[in-house]
């Protein structure tokens, strides 16, 4: 497998560069960084015997590879995906894909039937996902509300998440977070939406608060943003059941999580096992690719930008 990188990003750096490394199917890196920015000795982590790399996004559309991952900023993300599905490319895009459902339309128009399009939005593919679904199945629960939390501190103020320009801002950033949780638990998409934004920076939004409301009657309610003490914690109420967990959106490689789990007057913790999500999701887009499962990454993003879509208009 052959795979192309769009950006040179902190993402790459920091989660890409060690689930590559980790990944036999790869047999060269082809790499593309902004014209304006500079190679750093990061590079020099990957194992990979064949390392190719471009000075300018162009160069790089021009690799003959079989997949592409998109790792730009966000406003760069449709523009570059538009070329490499018309290319014949898989193409991943990392998180947000676009930046409104219509993007997400013509993307969805310009893919070939044989062409994979997938969002990199991999969190649940951690192995406590499942283990969360299982306590649930083991209890015959049924969820009623999930509240989470997802905020960090803030970010040095040239990062792109503050430029409107770049496609920055809280919901753009972390509106797939929002959305997708309903999604995987719910298997539905939500019917009202109820949004409320937090604090501002050169008009771009640093926080919001969100409800998701069912047709099921459940719920999701949840804060999210770049303004606080860091937080990543999910609680589940059910019917006769109540999960905690402290790391929902990012579990470092080495962490066992702990579900904590109450049941009336019964308090214990299970533990999930370890695991690395970008690994799980990658491991999954090769074996679509391999078994032709192209629909089921599709239908994922236009469930998912089609409530985050109706999330924007709220606000």
């Amino acid at each position: 497998m052959k795979i192309l990188f769009i950006g040179y990003s902190k993402l790459f750096k920091n989660r890409l560069i060690p689930v590559l490394n980790q990944l036999p199917e790869i047999e060269e890196i082809h790499i593309a960084k902004f014209k304006d920015q500079e190679w750093d000795k990061e590079i020099e982590q990957l194992t990979c015997s064949k390392i190719v790399l471009y000075d300018s996004y162009e160069e790089g559309y021009k690799a003959n590879v079989d997949i592409a991952y998109i790792t730009s900023v966000n406003s760069d993300h449709y523009n570059s995906a538009k070329i490499l599905l018309k290319l014949g490319i898989h193409t991943i895009i990392d998180k947000p894909a676009v930046l409104n459902f219509s993007d997400l339309i013509s993307l969805y128009y310009s893919c070939r039937p044989n062409i994979l399009l997938a969002d990199s939005n991999v969190y649940t593919y951690h192995p406590q996902f499942q283990k969360i679904k299982d306590i649930l199945k083991e209890y015959d629960s049924e969820i009623k509300t999930i509240n989470v939390l997802f905020s960090i501190p803030p970010l040095e103020l040239n990062n792109f998440r503050y430029k409107k320009e770049l496609g920055g801002g809280a919901i753009n950033d972390m509106g797939i977070y929002a959305v997708s949780i309903g999604r995987y638990f719910y298997d539905e998409q939500p019917n009202d939406v109820i949004y409320l934004v937090g604090e501002k920076i050169d008009c771009v939004e640093t926080s919001f608060d969100v409800i998701l409301k069912y047709p099921t009657n459940r719920s999701v309610i949840g804060h999210f943003g770049f303004n606080t003490e860091y937080v990543n914690s999910m609680t589940i109420l059910a019917n006769n059941l109540k999960i905690d967990v402290d790391r929902v959106y990012t579990v470092p490689d080495n962490i066992q999580p702990e579900i904590k789990v109450k049941f009336r007057d019964k308090k214990y913790v299970e533990l999930a096992d370890k695991g690395n999500a970008f690994y799980l999701f990658f491991k999954d887009v090769f074996n679509a690719i391999e078994t032709q499962e192209y629909i089921r990454f599709k239908n994922i993003m236009l469930k998912d930008y089609k409530t985050l879509e109706l999330l924007k208009h709220r606000i």
